[in-house]
This record gives structure tokens, C-alpha cells and sequence, in this order.
């Protein structure tokens, strides 16, 4: 996983650094390449998610997704999760934040991190190269 972060914070950074450099960085621009990126992957996976989620909670009520198994890596009832709140939190990415990763896939949080670090790279460094271009 830090291999991964690594690995995209390097090329968002050059990215970042490319296009102001170029012809002026545009959040326009930046947002929807970003945005296009994440959710072409996020939005089927929630969709195939919520229902092998439903389908193993309602349909096979095993144990796992209630809750009861005894295993670290589900202690609460997968139901719990599987609402249109947690749905719609994860799209806008904000689960561990404001929702919970929706159903029983944990590892989204991952996800919430990535766009941030997207939304907050390219601000810090505009402002610090602003600030260098207009200071005397």
C-alpha cells in the first residue's frame, strides 16, 4: 500500500508541476481527469460490492457478514453499511471522514486518503509558487 501512495503521489506531483508550469494549473481540467479516474473504478466496485454484500447477508445470512464470526476483519453487521448514506459518502469521498466504507469493503478508506492528497497537493503548491512568482 505506501508503495502505491508513493508511486501516485510521484506522479501527481509531476502531473501538478507540468501543467503549471506549462500553461497555468486548472482545477477544472485537474478535477475532472482526477475524478474520471477515481470513480471509473469506485463506482462499479460499489455497485458489485453492495450486491455479493446483499446476497451474502440476506441470501446466506452467514455468520461473516452478521457480524459473529469471531474474525477481526468484520465486527459489525454488514447491513449496517449498506445504506444509500454510505453509498453516496463513498462516491464523494468522504468515508472514515463522514460515512463508513460502504458494505464490507474496508479497504475504500484507502481511496478517501488518495483524493484528498489530490485535492490538497495542487493547492499548497500553487500557493507557495504564487507566492514566489509575486514576491519581490
Amino acid at each position: 500500500m505506501l508503495i502505491f501512495f508513493v508511486l501516485s503521489g510521484y506522479w501527481i506531483a509531476k502531473t501538478v508541476v507540468h501543467r503549471s508550469e506549462k500553461k497555468g494549473f486548472g482545477w477544472t481540467d485537474y478535477g475532472i481527469d482526477r475524478l474520471s479516474r477515481l470513480w471509473i473504478v469506485l463506482i462499479p466496485a460499489l455497485i458489485l460490492g453492495g450486491i455479493l454484500d446483499c446476497v451474502g447477508r440476506y441470501g446466506t445470512e452467514a455468520p461473516i457478514y452478521l457480524g459473529r464470526q469471531g474474525t477481526n476483519a468484520l465486527t459489525f453487521d454488514v447491513a449496517d453499511r449498506l445504506t444509500l448514506g454510505d453509498f453516496a459518502g463513498n462516491v464523494m469521498f468522504v468515508q472514515t471522514l463522514v460515512s463508513n466504507p460502504f458494505g464490507s469493503n474496508g479497504p475504500l478508506r484507502s481511496l478517501a486518503n488518495e483524493f484528498w492528497y489530490y485535492v490538497w497537493f495542487p493547492a499548497i503548491y500553487e500557493l507557495f509558487v504564487r507566492r514566489r512568482r509575486f514576491s519581490p
